[in-house]
């Protein structure tokens, strides 16, 4: 039936307890009860079987005729907006912790750590001769003593990057299930997606990445062939785009927004979005959880990747801390709104007939995540530190802003989380 909150907003509910999407109050819907007004102006409320009898009004106790054609009576304000908010989110404030994972990123900034190419340089002059020898970069690291440069704190050949990597794996895991609920999800999908990710995800990512910048080399044929190929073409110039210093803010902006934040975004939401397809009843909490886990699962994975070869024989231990905490919780944090959307949209996955059907609701939910990925990415690029930090302060302010909407929608419209 179509009831009416107390807020004014319209909307259609069955009988029982139902919250109103707009202002999030709590309404006790009677399907069985039907109303009349005394002549004192008293509102009267009886079950439906009074229709054609008579009651004493509650206010004047004068007898009051309950028409046959007696209207449905009106919603009842059960829990007010504020108390039906606070009541759904559980938790309250605490998800905003995950905020502090965000420190080593600011400390880095605040510190002014020496750039890599800084430091690289400044150990090639105290190390001419090595470096007229070396043939790269790994050979002159490798050739250094202790293998590293001067303020690095780990060898260029270290394998102690994948004891960081099994130490955030394990921290982000005991963080997940502190400070966000699960809802239907549960520690094995957690582990298994961000494993998945991890490994299959970006093995995916760095093949596609491939293909892309080498499409010019491929023929393809038939329409569904040269679509693939234009799409390929296109993601591969936007690679270029970002991968080129020499490019200005808003080309490097498009470049990092349509080649890598399309790709990793995409690629991470993949096991969500195929869930989906196959009948997932995943709540907005356990798909929250799920992407948070990729999210987690692809930065872990590029921590290891960056610490090999960028990081080893070079960087400091604040770097390591940034790539391996506020990295990977930011990777976390765009996938977990990705999957938000994705959510949102989860009917759409079960509708087309093929699987590229999936392509457009999949990037469609990725786009905002993009979006701020590739700005985060391009304000790096040209060294714009702080810059960066904001967006990446954005980004959780809109992560938890659009998960605190959609899981009261999902409660209060009904649906039940474990």
């Amino acid at each position: 039936m179509m009831i009416r909150c107390v807020c004014g907003q319209e909307f259609d509910a069955l009988a029982g307890d139902v919250g109103c999407p707009e202002c999030g109050a709590i309404l006790e819907v009677r399907s069985d009860r039907v109303q009349t007004v005394c002549g004192c102006g008293a509102t009267i409320v009886v079950p439906e079987s009074m229709r054609g009898k008579s009651t004493p009004c509650t206010s004047c106790v004068a007898h009051v005729h309950i028409p046959a054609d007696a209207p449905p009576a009106p919603p009842r304000l059960k829990v007010a907006a504020s108390e039906a908010i606070r009541a759904v989110d559980t938790k309250g404030r605490r998800p905003f912790l995950f905020s502090l994972l965000l420190l080593p990123l600011l400390m880095s900034i605040l510190g002014g750590e020496t750039d890599l190419r800084d430091r690289l340089e400044r150990t090639r002059k105290n190390h001419a001769e090595v470096a007229q020898r070396a043939e790269n970069l790994d050979g002159f690291l490798k050739a250094l003593p202790d293998q590293r440069a001067e303020g690095a704190l780990l060898s260029r050949t270290s394998w102690v990057p994948w004891a960081f990597a099994g130490v955030a794996a394990v921290g982000f895991w005991a963080i997940l299930l502190y400070l966000f609920p699960m809802g239907r999800a549960n520690s094995l999908h957690l582990w298994t997606v961000g494993l998945l990710i991890g490994t299959v995800g970006v093995l995916l990512l760095w093949g596609f990445q491939f293909l892309a910048l080498y499409s010019r080399r491929l023929q393809g044929g038939g329409a569904v062939g040269l679509i693939i190929l234009s799409i390929l073409h296109f993601i591969g110039d936007s690679y270029e785009l970002a991968l080129d210093p020499s490019k200005g803010f808003f080309k490097s902006l498009a470049g990092f927004t349509f080649g890598v934040g399309l790709c990793e975004e995409v690629c991470k939401m993949l096991p969500l979005a195929i869930a989906f397809r196959l009948g997932a009843q995943l709540d907005v909490r356990g798909a929250v959880a799920w992407g948070l886990a990729m999210g987690v699962g692809f930065g872990v994975s590029e921590g290891i990747h960056y610490s090999g070869e960028c990081y080893n024989g070079l960087a400091g231990a604040d770097l390591y801390g940034v790539r391996f905490i506020s990295c990977v919780a930011l990777h976390a944090v765009w996938s977990g709104t990705a999957a938000l959307f994705l959510w949102s949209s989860r009917g759409e996955f079960e509708e087309p007939e093929h699987w590229y059907g999936m392509i457009v609701p999949l990037v469609l939910a990725a786009m905002p995540s993009m979006a701020l990925h590739g700005l985060y990415d391009t304000l790096l690029k040209h060294d714009q530190d702080f810059l960066a930090f904001l967006v990446a302060a954005a980004s959780y302010t809109s992560f938890f802003r659009l998960g605190a909407r959609y899981r009261r929608r999902e409660a209060l419209l009904g649906t039940p989380i474990p």
